[in-house]
């Protein structure tokens, strides 16, 4: 396991959420889309790392 510096802040999730029911979706703002796509670019740098290290 290995940490991650980024991250994702996600205020009041409940007010992101629309629709009803099992229609629900989650709407992100920008930043939180920001936020989740520099997590997700670092966390697709240290994949290859860890790979190295399992074999």
């Amino acid at each position: 396991m290995l940490p991650l510096a980024e991250g994702v802040i996600i205020p009041f999730v409940a007010n992101r959420l629309e629709g009803e029911g099992d229609g629900r979706r989650f709407v992100p703002t920008g930043e939180i889309e920001d936020g989740a796509t520099a997590m997700l670019d670092a966390l697709a740098k240290t994949v290859p790392v860890l790979k190295r290290l399992r074999s």
